[in-house]
């Protein structure tokens, strides 16, 4: 089950966009990955026969966001010890099966980076089971916001390089 991108840790560091209405553009790159990251993609990225998404619960946290916190000078981090306290926020309708979300840390104007966890748990139990950190920097000028969504999908593009990788690593 794919439940989305979370992004109520998230911080855009970007001093051009510092007094604008960050938490529009949440929703402008949420949009934007689900026009482009379907059901039918992730199933191929990830080999899976089944995808399902059920974007309601990152959506309804998303909603909450105040752009002023999410404007931010200096690049942003995460700490890793953090994720399941953000996965505990997560209501969720379905009752077995394992969860996937994609918690989004931040986008860097400075470094061209956009970077997250791309995190797994237990549905049933929220228990965190995996969360794998990527970084990814491409050779857009990022002028336009939308361009951080293409930034986000081609994160996203390359974590499913890293899962095929560790899938092997295990199946081996």
């Amino acid at each position: 089950m794919f439940y989305g991108y979370d992004f109520t840790h998230f911080r855009l560091s970007d001093v051009k966009r510092m007094d604008q209405d960050i938490k529009k553009f949440v929703f402008i790159w949420t949009e934007f990955c689900q026009e482009h990251i379907t059901e039918k993609t992730l199933r191929s990225w990830l080999e899976k026969d089944e995808v399902t998404f059920n974007l309601y619960p990152t959506l309804t946290l998303n909603k909450t966001l105040n752009s002023e916190n999410l404007g931010w000078v200096t690049p942003y981090t995460i700490s890793k010890d953090s994720i399941q306290s953000y996965i505990d926020e997560y209501q969720i309708t379905e009752k077995q099966g394992v969860g996937f979300v994609v918690i989004v840390e931040c986008f860097d104007n400075a470094s061209k980076r956009a970077s997250g966890y791309f995190t797994f748990f237990d549905i049933a139990t929220k228990q965190f089971l995996m969360a794998d950190y990527v970084s990814s920097r491409d050779k857009n000028s990022y002028n336009r916001v939308i361009d951080w969504g293409i930034a986000l999908e081609l994160a996203f593009k390359k974590y499913s390089t890293v899962y095929k990788d560790k899938k092997k690593l295990y199946t081996e």
